[in-house]
């Protein structure tokens, strides 16, 4: 045997050299030592050092990880480590090479060892599962279920990514808080895009607030009826499409009285109908509009009159004014179109006037036409029994034309007329119903006499309490 003091590197290392044996032909001619020393050296083994790259999904970093082997001894205790083992770039790719740096050896018989210090492999780098989320942004009620959402993800810090997506819709249109909505059509762009997977649809939730709608007022013009009632026709500044109706309780002018742009306040708008709910609106409108002056019809009705050879006409006003209005009509004129008896004889009634505190709210016809009969003088006096009065001679107040005297004699039944008297008998005849309307029956303030011809003079006699 020949041993070193121990296994280990160095150099002039003492050998121990036992159990020396002597064969050959002469072998037995000599003695000889049966153990020696000497020295020699240890030189330290050659170590290879490999490395197997472990696959990671990517982190942004080249840094990678290896496990190292080596053609060690059976039995020596070494460690083998290294500083460093980077892929060559930080993207997915397989196999792809990996370089280990400061790899070390430490350990009882690592000083036994030379041994490389930088080793390569190859090792996968798989794609990260990037989360694409969403977070909804409210909106103002549109009429469509589109919505508009912010997304986020969980990318490695610094890398270039950029996110989209095709459509987010809200489940319907309508107003609502916290309203489901669904993003679809995700997708990334970027430098850094390549080494993710990532999610292509995602929810969230957002509010669809009322659409404030402005509800306006057109004032509709209308004829004076008396009233501050108005009325307006609504409109509003709707999107296209939806369905509901405006409507208010009161739209009133400021008063009754005729006027121009006249201001009309409109009270209890509100509105119904299948998108009412998407809108908050105004309950209030002004508006103006017009009152323009009502048509009053002034009419006439005529009072019949007895002859008295004059176009002097008596009549009555009417109007359809409106109920409660304060109004007085007059006229300037009435006349018949002549003096002659008739019936049914036109009256012209001229100057007709409107005065009052609701005058200014009416047009009127300032002419009117009425009919009434001018009656003869004895169609107005049936005969009735009459007292007795004493036989006089009394002169009348008046001048009688003997001419005419003469003729009414015969027509008076026993008076006899004379340009300067009358003689009464003791029956006379008196009118029972009175033609003078405005006095008292028991107190007719003449006798009538007419001629023969009727209808063409009258002649008044004071009553007879006068003659006496």
């Amino acid at each position: 045997a020949a041993n070193f003091a121990d296994k280990n590197v160095g150099t002039t290392k003492s050998v121990s050299v036992t159990g020396i044996g002597l064969t050959g032909t002469d072998s037995g001619n000599y003695t000889f030592n049966t153990s020696t020393s000497t020295t020699a050296n240890i030189t330290q083994r050659a170590l290879t050092i490999s490395a197997t790259g472990i696959n990671k999904v990517y982190d942004g970093a080249i840094s990678g990880t290896v496990t190292l082997g080596d053609n060690r001894l059976v039995g020596d205790v070494l460690t083998a480590s290294y500083t460093a083992a980077n892929f060559a770039d930080k993207n997915v790719g397989t196999t792809k090479s990996v370089s280990v740096t400061g790899i070390g050896l430490t350990g009882t018989d690592s000083g036994n060892y030379s041994f490389n210090t930088t080793a390569s492999t190859s090792a996968d780098i798989t794609q990260r599962a990037l989360t694409i989320s969403a977070t909804g942004t409210n909106k103002v009620y549109d009429g469509a279920a589109t919505g508009t959402v912010t997304l986020g993800d969980n990318r490695v810090t610094g890398d270039v990514l950029t996110t989209s997506y095709t459509a987010a819709n809200f489940a319907d249109k309508n107003v609502g808080t916290t309203k489901s909505v669904s993003v679809t059509g995700i997708g990334l762009v970027g430098t850094d895009s390549g080494n993710y997977t990532f999610n292509t649809s995602t929810s969230t939730t957002a509010n669809i607030t009322p659409r404030a709608l402005t509800v306006s007022a057109t004032g509709t013009n209308k004829v004076y009826d008396g009233a501050a009632t108005g009325t307006v026709t609504l409109g509003d500044n709707r999107l296209v499409g939806d369905v509901f109706t405006a409507s208010y309780t009161a739209a009133n002018f400021a008063d009754k009285n005729v006027g121009t742009t006249k201001s009309v306040s409109v009270t209890g708008i509100g509105l119904t109908g299948t998108d009412s709910g998407n809108y908050s609106f105004n309950t209030t409108a002004s508006t103006s509009a017009n009152i323009t002056p009502r048509a009053l019809l002034i009419s006439a009705t005529g009072s019949d009159k007895i002859y008295d050879g004059l176009t002097g006409a008596t009549v009555t006003l009417s109007d359809n004014r409106v109920s409660g209005d304060a109004l007085t009509t007059s006229h300037a004129a009435a006349n018949f179109v002549d003096a002659a008896v008739g019936s049914s004889k036109q009256i012209d009634v001229t100057g007709i006037g409107l005065a009052g505190t609701d005058s200014g709210n009416y047009t009127f016809n300032t002419l009117a036409t009425a009919f009434a009969n001018i009656l003869s003088i004895g169609s107005q006096l049936p005969v009735i029994t009459p007292p007795t009065v004493p036989s006089t001679t009394i002169s009348l107040p008046v001048e009688i034309p003997s001419s005419v005297a003469s003729s009414i004699s015969t027509a008076t039944s026993g008076v006899t007329l004379s340009p300067l008297g009358v003689n009464i008998p003791n029956t006379v005849k008196k009118a029972t119903q009175n033609p003078f309307p405005e006095i008292s029956v028991d107190h007719i303030p003449e006798f009538l006499l007419y001629d023969d011809e009727w209808q063409k003079r009258q002649y008044r006699l004071p009553r007879l309490g006068m003659l006496r």
